[in-house]
């Protein structure tokens, strides 16, 4: 807390159960010192204490096995929007007071992660929850766990919203009828929205060439056209965007005329 008096003066520094002594040069206000670490077999303390004209201070340093901590994630692939768990798991157990981990993210603007996580006392892992944001191209993005000296990093694959169903008002329809179809995403859709592709199996449903799905929503309608049929006939549409598609089957149905009993029929 004071400079030093001319001379210098000797301070013993105890490392566990080691002592030494260095000299804190004349002037100075600090002293630096090695500190030796033995290896573990699991997370464990190494009390350091500094004496000088009587005087001590006293600081815990955590010692982790080699290699003693990794990260991971569930799932290791997620659809933009969605979340992620990442998990700090301990080759040993975390010592008093637990082990706090910092965190971050390469790519912020896809996926963000809260600044620390602690594995709790005793315990050997922690998880922390990993938010995304709509991507508007799969891409890879760096989480990196720090403590002390160790580092440890995982890539998370964050991917584009991807077509997750095609459904219609009814499953049956009337030849000659209409009706309305929609299509729906695993996700949000990104800024600019998701332009999905419409095809029909069948001329006798005819469906338009694409619908786009705006950006925050995960659905879009289009208008369906069924033509008259001859006999009941089963047709798929299907949507397609980002590399996945979607079917839905359609059943058309033949026109049935209704007469009064007695009338003649053709």
């Amino acid at each position: 807390t004071g400079a030093i008096p001319a001379g210098g003066l000797p301070m013993t520094v105890q490392i566990g159960k080691d002592t030494q002594t260095i000299n804190v040069a004349q002037a100075s206000t600090t002293a630096t010192f090695n500190v030796p670490t033995p290896s573990v077999p699991e997370t464990s303390p190494l009390q350091v204490s500094a004496t000088l004209s009587g005087s001590t201070a006293t600081a815990t340093i955590s010692l982790v096995p080699s290699g003693g901590f990794s990260l991971g994630f569930n799932p290791t692939a997620v659809t933009g929007g969605n979340k992620a768990t990442g998990t700090i798991t301990l080759v040993g157990k975390a010592p008093v007071g637990g082990l706090t981990f910092s965190l971050s993210s390469a790519d912020t603007a896809t996926a963000t992660v809260p600044a620390t996580v602690t594995v709790l006392e005793g315990a050997t892992t922690a998880n922390f929850t990993i938010k995304t944001l709509s991507a508007t191209a799969d891409k890879y993005v760096k989480i990196t766990a720090t403590q002390g000296g160790m580092v440890a990093g995982g890539s998370l694959l964050v991917t584009t919203a991807k077509v997750a169903s095609v459904t219609f008002d009814s499953s049956t329809v009337q030849g000659g009828s209409g009706l309305n179809g929609t299509v729906t995403l695993d996700a949000n859709a990104p800024a600019g929205g998701i332009t999905v592709q419409l095809s029909s199996s069948n001329g006798a449903v005819t469906v338009p060439a694409s619908v786009t799905i705006a950006k925050g929503s995960k659905t879009a309608t289009f208008t369906i056209t069924t033509s008259l049929v001859g006999f009941n006939t089963a047709v798929q549409v299907t949507a397609t965007a980002n590399s996945s598609s979607a079917m839905g089957t359609l059943y058309p149905e033949q026109h049935r005329q209704q007469h009064l009993p007695g009338s003649l029929c053709r």
